[in-house]
């Protein structure tokens, strides 16, 4: 394929599975000071070498995005000016290699944005104050940028899930029974009284 096919590709026809460096395991991709991508990166097999996201060799093998695909800075960046009215600040997340993963402060706000791994396939956007232990989470659609509450219902079962199991095992079986039964019992009389 000529250079001028595999430019063609990138720029008009470019999906995950393509065969070129920007989808390579072996490429990494180069961001300029202000965090966006710059037009190269390199490749680190079979030798240490500068590439074109639209270059392509014989040792070619296919990346295996976090999340199960490919977050881009621009998805990040349209993401990011929708929900909170800025990107200022957004780059490609230094305290992780994981592609895709992105980070911006607004004064003792961060903001994380990077794709799920628990591979629901959606956008996951973190925020939480520098001085505050709490932190809000929200799944999007990755084509869309929709919220999906029902991801973000999932979440919570399986967290509420994961706490009774640890409520159990961490209490035994027949404490938490009897427990369960003492207010199960006591909804009942209140019911039947109709006193709370």
């Amino acid at each position: 394929m000529t250079e001028k096919e595999r430019k063609e590709l990138y720029y008009k026809h470019l999906t995950s599975e393509t065969p070129l460096c920007v989808n390579c395991q072996y490429y990494y991709q180069h961001y300029s000071d202000e965090g966006e991508e710059v037009m190269c990166g390199h490749c680190r097999y079979p030798k240490f070498k500068t590439r074109m996201p639209y270059d392509t060799c014989g040792s070619f093998l296919l990346k295996e995005y976090p999340g199960g695909f490919r977050l881009t800075l621009a998805t990040a960046r349209k993401l990011a000016l929708q929900e909170f009215g800025t990107a200022k600040g957004l780059k490609a997340d230094r305290g992780t290699s994981l592609e895709g993963y992105f980070r911006m402060e607004m004064g003792n706000l961060i903001i994380t944005i990077n794709p799920d791994i628990g591979m629901s396939g959606y956008i996951e956007v973190r925020v939480w104050m520098c001085t505050a232990n709490h932190t809000c989470v929200g799944y999007f659609n990755r084509e869309t940028l929709e919220p999906d509450y029902n991801v973000m219902e999932m979440y919570e079962r399986e967290g509420k899930r994961e706490a009774l199991e640890q409520w159990v095992h961490t209490n035994g079986l027949e404490p938490c029974h009897k427990l369960i039964d003492e207010v199960w019992n006591s909804w009942r009389k209140s019911d039947k009284t109709g006193k709370e």
